[in-house]
């Protein structure tokens, strides 16, 4: 199996979105791969939230290159 044609073909990407004030608000990080939801994460409130999620998900994205 050629691993390199395999890797260069998988597609990484994420969304950072925000979350209900009704469970608790802050942003929900979701990772995909292909598509296909592979994980993510709930993050505070705020612009640190939003920060910390954002480089949560490009290090997901990029660290695959």
């Amino acid at each position: 199996m050629d691993y390199e044609k395999l890797i260069a073909s998988t597609s990484y990407s994420f969304e950072v979105s925000p979350r209900p004030e009704s469970v608790g608000g802050g942003w929900k990080l979701t990772l995909y791969q292909d598509k296909e939801e592979m994980g993510g994460g709930i993050f505070p409130p705020g612009d640190d939230g939003y920060s910390e999620a954002y480089q949560e998900g490009f290090d997901w994205q990029y660290q695959r290159l």
